[in-house]
């Protein structure tokens, strides 16, 4: 109480008082984690740390330990979610999904885990997109044995041949239909990431875009990704 009466408690400094401290000595992140937290609870734009917490604790999920640190095959989707009226920066209008609001980026590893997140306006074209944004993720130390990545037909195209071309990937996009209901198909590998966008927008704070800035809105995609991840340790 006295912390709170002084004006200097870092609600979010997990040293002392947050819950998630207890568990960053068991994925090995003490020294990460506080600081992305606190950074959240400061000013919520993390910056280049939004990424790490979030992938390292990918591979710490117990149902992941059987598998390589350093996943082989990922999966790639986008989300055309609607905007809420605090949300004015970078929102675009999906003319596929009649939708005004933003488009998020997701790749996952085949548990599940999100590892890396992208947010733009909604009339972002999937391919140009995704290829711009793994220029940026290619040097990551966590994705350099990646082999594989599954897609839907919406980054057919450019993304396809450039992948293989420049970063030796290879692009498949499934066509094994797992379940069928009516008109909708549940195709092999790619209902991962469709449970993956199910868990993110069960968060109330991403059933829409609230959030003013798109870097905000990345951050909260990462924690609750690790809020699900630790619920698991």
């Amino acid at each position: 109480m006295a912390l709170a009466r002084s004006g200097k408690r870092h609600f979010l400094c997990a040293q002392k008082w947050l819950w998630l401290a207890r568990f960053t000595r068991r994925v090995s992140l003490l020294e990460h984690g506080p600081l992305l937290l606190h950074q959240v609870g400061q000013g919520r734009n993390v910056g280049k740390h939004k990424c790490l917490l979030s992938s390292r604790l990918s591979r710490e999920i117990p149902y992941r330990r059987k598998k390589k640190a350093e996943p082989t095959t990922l999966i790639l989707d986008s989300q055309s979610v609607k905007n809420s009226a605090t949300a004015t920066e970078a929102v675009g209008f999906d003319g596929g999904k009649l939708i005004k609001g933003r488009k998020r980026f997701v790749l996952i590893d085949t548990t599940g885990a999100t590892l890396a997140t992208l947010v733009l306006p909604a009339n972002a074209h999937d391919g140009q997109s995704a290829l711009a944004w793994w220029a940026k993720l290619a040097h990551h130390p966590l994705l350099r044995q990646v082999k594989r990545v599954f897609i839907d037909g919406g980054f057919r195209g450019a993304f396809v041949e450039q992948m293989a071309k420049q970063y030796q990937i290879e692009v498949l996009v499934p066509q094994k239909v797992v379940r069928q209901v009516g008109k909708f198909c549940v195709h092999a590998t790619r209902w991962v990431v469709e449970r993956s966008i199910s868990w993110l927008t069960n968060n109330r704070r991403l059933a829409r875009c609230y959030e003013r800035k798109i870097s905000n809105e990345e951050s909260f995609i990462l924690l609750c990704n690790i809020r699900r991840i630790i619920s698991k340790c």
